[in-house]
């Protein structure tokens, strides 16, 4: 279907979201990302890519051009719409993710890490109804911590 021009002239854009994913996970986790640099190689020239990350700092940002075979990046700081698609470089906007709603919270831990217990006050009534994100450094410690989080909450959890 890529190699047939009415199908691409249906395609606005190719957004790969939590781009960090790509060499932070892509080979345990979605390993069929990788394989976007075909993809690219292919498209790239016709329709523009775009990579969203809250977490995407330079350096896993060079692996992920890299990974893909993107060519390098530079910093943009003005208006997407004078970046023009046939150029050599890919194009990098930067924009702050500071709310005002979402706050960091940092805990020392004091139960060995693969207990996952230091994690237990994101579930407790001290924080009723509250929305948290847990950040983890691999795919298997992510579907752990879940699976600790879900016994805790029980039939309560959705």
């Amino acid at each position: 279907m890529w190699k047939h021009d009415k199908f691409i002239g249906l395609v606005n854009w190719i957004i790969i979201d939590e781009a960090h994913t790509v060499c932070d996970w892509g080979k345990d986790f979605h390993s069929k990302f990788v394989q976007l640099q075909r993809l690219y190689n292919f498209l790239h020239r016709c329709i523009p890519w775009f990579l969203t990350s809250a977490t995407l700092d330079p350096e896993s940002l060079q692996n992920t051009l890299q990974t893909l075979q993107m060519k390098p990046y530079y910093l943009h700081h003005t208006s997407p719409q004078t970046f023009n698609l046939q150029d050599t470089c890919t194009l990098w906007l930067t924009h702050s993710n500071d709310h005002p709603n979402i706050h960091y919270s940092v805990q020392q831990m004091v139960h060995p890490k693969n207990s996952y217990k230091d994690l237990d006050f994101v579930v407790s009534s001290d924080y009723p109804d509250c929305q948290f994100l847990v950040f983890c450094n691999s795919h298997q410690q992510t579907l752990e911590a879940g699976v600790h989080l879900q016994e805790l909450l029980g039939d309560n959890w959705d």
